[in-house]
C-alpha cells in the first residue's frame, strides 16, 4: 500500500492538478514487491535518448564534470513546447534544496524563464546522461520515463498531459 487514492478523471482535464502529483516509480529504489503480490513478469519498454546523429552539446560535459550529480529535468518534446514556466518553477524547488539541475526543454521557447542559468540545454542524449544524474524529473512521456527505469535513475514524475499521469498512475499500481 502506497498511501495513494485511486484517481479517477476525464481524459482531458486530468493534468489540470498536475502540478501537484509527484510520484516515485523506480523499482530499483524500492525493493522487491511483498510477498503477497501476483507473480510479475517484467517484459521490456522502449527507451529514446534521441538521435543517433545528435550532437552532445557545448558545455554540457564541462557542467556534468563540474560539481555534483545534477537532477535531470526534462518534460518530454511533445508536451515541452509550453512548459517554460513549469521547467522554471521546478529550478527554483531544487536550488532551495541546494540541488543542481541540469534541463533539458526540448524547445528554445522554453529557454526564456530559465535565462541565465547554468545546465540548460534543448537537447542532450539521455542514455549518457541519465547515469550521471542522482534523479530525474520527467513528465511521464515515454521516452525519458523508460530510459530513467533502464538506468537504475530514481524517477519522479511530474505530468504534462493526461497520458502522462495516467501512464505514473499504472507504473505505480505495478510496481
Amino acid at each position: 500500500e502506497l498511501g495513494r487514492q485511486r484517481q479517477y478523471a476525464a481524459a482531458f482535464t486530468t493534468w489540470m492538478d498536475a502540478a501537484a502529483t509527484v510520484m516515485l516509480v523506480s523499482r530499483h529504489y524500492f525493493g522487491e514487491p511483498p510477498d503477497d503480490w501476483p507473480p510479475m513478469v517484467v517484459g521490456g519498454f522502449s527507451t529514446w535518448s534521441g538521435p543517433a546523429s545528435a550532437p552532445t552539446p557545448a558545455g554540457l560535459e564541462d557542467f556534468l564534470e563540474g560539481g555534483d550529480a545534477p537532477v535531470l529535468v526534462t518534460m518530454g518534446t511533445s508536451a515541452a513546447a509550453s512548459a517554460g514556466e513549469r521547467f522554471a518553477a521546478i529550478a527554483r524547488g531544487l536550488d532551495r534544496l541546494g540541488l543542481r539541475s541540469l534541463h533539458l526543454v526540448a524547445d528554445e521557447r522554453n529557454l526564456l524563464p530559465l535565462a541565465g542559468r547554468s545546465g540548460v540545454f534543448v537537447f542532450a542524449p539521455l542514455g549518457s546522461v541519465l547515469p550521471r544524474c542522482r534523479v530525474a524529473v520527467v513528465s511521464g512521456a515515454l521516452g525519458a520515463l523508460s530510459t530513467a527505469l533502464l538506468h537504475g535513475v530514481p524517477v519522479v514524475v511530474v505530468p504534462q498531459i493526461a497520458i502522462d499521469r495516467n501512464r505514473s498512475i499504472t507504473l505505480i499500481a505495478t510496481m
